[in-house]
């Protein structure tokens, strides 16, 4: 790469971040906007759940397995699956639950508030109740209990069923985490927002420097206008020196006029391409409105 072509390019890459800067403002605000927004959502779904109290009691069998003499081993098949479907659907355990549920209380509900878990031995089951109510916890569970302990005397894989222990009916805690959900709102918040406007900037067509121009188009600048009469002093010697024919009103030359930031090379370049379907040449064109500081910060001058 020679010299020109690495400064040229250096320049392009400067042009593109001055640009994200430009927008750089919209990060930090979507991210505070984004934590505000989850830590609200999150204390309001919180706020919610701790007005549905709800209380759990959890209790532990030990299973004792029969011998199968036909395999010569234990039936020790009976997984935590096996026990969440067989608590509400097996003849032997649901006949038992139905019969001791508290009163109002549905199979369906009960089913619904009932977790059999075996953690890690396949002999001890914990069955977690949860419900609206102590009483209602506690009343799922006896009928839970009942039905296990009837089944483990009555099934044939079974030696016997134990009720290990059974806790009180305890409230659940339910714990606030809204500024763990705020800061991690924010934080993709301003991972979003971030990415969102590098694209915007990488995609941007807008003119913004002389050499947009010349890259883009193919056609002289001959002047850049700042909003405040500031800029690179080696910009106002080219307006200077190119005056004359800027005022000038040749309709087969005419001067191009692209406001900085707003109009697009895509547009400017359908603009010449049709004047020269009307066997017109532009002149070259002039870049107003531009902003000074930009333009100071892109050459270095500032």
């Amino acid at each position: 790469m020679d010299r020109q072509s690495y400064m040229q390019e250096t320049l392009n890459r400067r042009s593109l971040y001055l640009r994200a800067f430009r927008k750089g403002w919209i990060i930090p605000v979507a991210g505070i906007l984004c934590a505000i927004l989850t830590g609200l959502l999150y204390h309001s779904v919180l706020t919610r759940l701790a007005g549905q109290r709800q209380y759990q009691v959890e209790s532990k069998y030990y299973i004792d397995f029969a011998f199968n003499d036909q395999t010569q081993k234990a039936y020790d098949y009976y997984n935590a699956a096996t026990w969440d479907e067989l608590l509400f659907t097996h003849p032997q355990i649901a006949d038992t639950i139905r019969e001791e549920l508290p009163a109002g209380t549905t199979m369906e509900e009960a089913d619904a508030d009932t977790k059999a878990e075996l953690i890690s031995d396949i002999r001890l089951m914990t069955v977690t109740v949860t419900a609206d109510t102590a009483e209602k916890a506690a009343g799922i569970t006896d009928a839970v209990g009942s039905g296990v302990t009837a089944f483990g005397e009555s099934a044939k894989e079974f030696e016997k069923i134990t009720l290990l222990s059974a806790s009180d009916p305890a409230p659940v805690i339910v714990k606030d985490r809204t500024a763990n959900a705020a800061l991690l709102g924010g934080l993709l918040g301003i991972l979003l927002f971030g990415a969102g406007v590098w694209i915007y900037v990488l995609m941007d067509d807008r003119i913004y420097i002389p050499e947009d121009i010349a890259e883009r188009i193919g056609i002289t600048v001959l002047g850049v206008q700042t909003r405040d009469g500031k800029g690179p002093e080696f910009l106002k010697e080219d307006l200077e020196k190119n005056r004359e024919l800027l005022e000038q009103k040749d309709p087969e030359h005419p001067v191009m006029t692209l406001r900085w930031g707003r109009d697009r090379a895509s547009g400017a370049l359908h603009d010449v391409q049709q004047l020269r379907l009307q066997g017109k040449e532009p002149a070259g064109i002039l870049i107003t409105e531009a902003d000074s500081r930009f333009l100071n910060r892109y050459y270095g001058h500032e």
